[in-house]
């Protein structure tokens, strides 16, 4: 079949046509873009809101660090008296910071009470629970220069 045109000549009225077309097109889209831009978007705007309220309500849940992992371990911290020095500036013995000095540390409570009864383990390991003063009179200094290599070295 002839229908009167060479294909070259179908190919460059259909090439015309898509173009004309997609000009056209290409016009329709900046336009629905600029009044995107220039309407104001209220659904977007309502929802921006209700997050502001949110974090408002909720300051603490959107904090930067809230997706920090806690540590599976609780860390041993040297005795209150050894960390006010610290922070005083004075100089702190290394007992407080040896394996036994840590584990006193440990066993005396962060109470004011004495009559408190705190947890304290013995020699053999075992468990009991004895007044606070008490524990703190058992609490002995170990000089530095009288220290083991051992007892520093974890």
């Amino acid at each position: 079949m002839n229908f009167g045109i060479s294909h070259e000549e179908a190919v460059q009225h259909l090439l015309k046509i898509w173009m004309v077309q997609n000009q056209l097109e290409c016009q329709d889209w900046n336009i629905q873009q600029k009044w995107k831009l220039t309407k104001p978007d209220r659904n977007r705007n309502e929802e921006e809101a209700v997050h502001q309220e949110e974090r408002k309500k909720n300051h603490n849940k959107f904090l930067p660090f809230n997706n920090v992992r806690v540590a599976p371990t609780i860390p041993i911290m040297p005795s209150p008296h050894a960390l006010h020095k610290l922070q005083k500036g004075e100089y702190v013995e290394l007992h407080y910071f040896t394996n036994k000095g840590l584990a006193e540390a440990q066993s005396i409570s962060h109470s004011v009470d004495d009559n408190a009864l705190t947890l304290l383990q013995d020699e053999q390991g075992l468990h009991s629970f004895v007044p606070i003063a008490v524990a703190k009179a058992k609490e002995t200094v170990i000089p530095d220069h009288e220290l083991m290599w051992p007892q520093i070295h974890r």
